[in-house]
């Protein structure tokens, strides 16, 4: 499985995950977790402080969602492997 194909695939890869995401419960609360101590945070620190946060999480989201990414794409790279679809 050639990476332009799954480049192409990728809009289509986050809209799906994405809807799996949302009806999970557990990250239903995590997000409701998150954000509520996103609050605290921004109620808690000056504008500075609380800018230099959000660009750290913005940093952090950003690379997990290459990790994310990437742990997909190597899944479906292996999967094509064990079933015997070219993977060059």
């Amino acid at each position: 499985m050639k990476d332009n194909i799954l480049n192409e695939m990728h809009p289509l890869i986050n809209e799906r995950l994405g809807r799996f995401y949302n009806r999970d419960s557990d990250y239903k609360q995590a997000l409701e977790n998150e954000t509520e101590l996103f609050k605290e945070l921004e109620k808690t620190l000056s504008k500075e402080q609380f800018e230099v946060v959000k660009n750290y999480q913005i940093a952090v989201c950003s690379t997990w969602g290459i990790c994310e990414m990437i742990a997909y794409r190597q899944g479906m790279k292996d999967m094509a492997a064990l079933i015997g679809i070219d993977n060059t």
